[in-house]
């Protein structure tokens, strides 16, 4: 009796064990699919990486997880992420309102940009050009936090005149119910795929493995559709956003069902 106690004793702390990583791994982190709404922050490019990221000026939060204030998430290749590339000579300092997805992989959240706004910081004018605003003064009985101070200080200009050319991703179209094949860059056949990323081959209807393929971007569908380690690739019909970015196309999976063949019958 005894024994069979202790395996099970055993086997609850194992569980829990599992339970508990997972838990902790996906702590703080936002939801797949999580829509970020008018966020201002900063663009941010780092050259050693040749990689992008948004870098938060405010808190963001869903019901589970939470990104702060200073905290920054690398942006995935995209329609937007061109376009704010061409924008951001005319706004050097980087300051952008983005309307964007949030994806999930790896234990990390990526973003995928959809719409955005330059923001720049002026003075405010008031009075005469010498004019200053006065606060906080040595004998002043209450004085203004320091962020309230700050906020008197500058404020934010929206580049509206931008509003219609920030709209403007005809490039982005949506990809439905397509069957084909998640495979490592190396298997895919095509020499413009990033080195060890994965890629969606369409079917070749029996004939042979298509040539066409395109590449995947991090989300929580590609890493539950490439969970299972196994001999050939899984037939998947899918369905997901097709974008392009300096000339590659690349696909954000929204959805990936398996697919079985009943002799020469799908």
């Amino acid at each position: 009796m005894n024994k069979k106690v202790l395996i099970l004793s055993f086997a609850i702390s194992a569980i829990l064990h599992v339970v508990t990583n997972a838990a902790t791994e996906d702590a703080g982190l936002l939801r797949d699919g999580f829509i970020i709404a008018g966020v201002d922050g900063k663009i941010e490019y780092e050259k050693t990486s040749d990689k992008w990221s948004f870098v938060f000026s405010s808190d963001v939060s869903d019901d589970k997880g939470r990104v702060g204030a200073g905290m920054k998430l690398e942006l995935l290749p995209c329609a937007a992420l061109e376009k704010i590339e061409a924008n951001i000579d005319k706004h050097p300092g980087g300051n952008y309102r983005l309307w964007a997805r949030v994806t999930r992989y790896g234990g990390r959240n990526y973003i995928y940009g959809i719409y955005f706004l330059a923001i720049t910081e002026a003075e405010p004018v008031t009075g005469g050009q010498n004019a200053k605003i006065s606060v906080n003064e040595p004998n002043d009985p209450l004085a203004l936090p320091d962020e309230v101070v700050a906020k008197l200080k500058t404020k934010k200009i929206i580049h509206f005149e931008e509003l219609e050319k920030g709209v403007e991703l005809k490039e982005d179209s949506i990809l439905a119910d397509r069957i084909g094949f998640i495979v490592k860059s190396k298997d895919a056949g095509s020499t413009s795929l990033t080195t060890g990323s994965s890629a969606f081959v369409l079917d070749g209807l029996g004939r042979k493995r298509g040539s066409f393929s395109l590449e995947l971007l991090p989300c929580e569908v590609l890493e539950r559709a490439t969970g299972k380690s196994e001999m050939e690739p899984a037939r998947l019909k899918v369905a997901g956003i097709v974008t392009r970015y300096k000339g590659r196309y690349y696909l954000l999976l929204q959805r990936a069902v398996r697919v079985y063949s009943h002799g020469n019958f799908d």
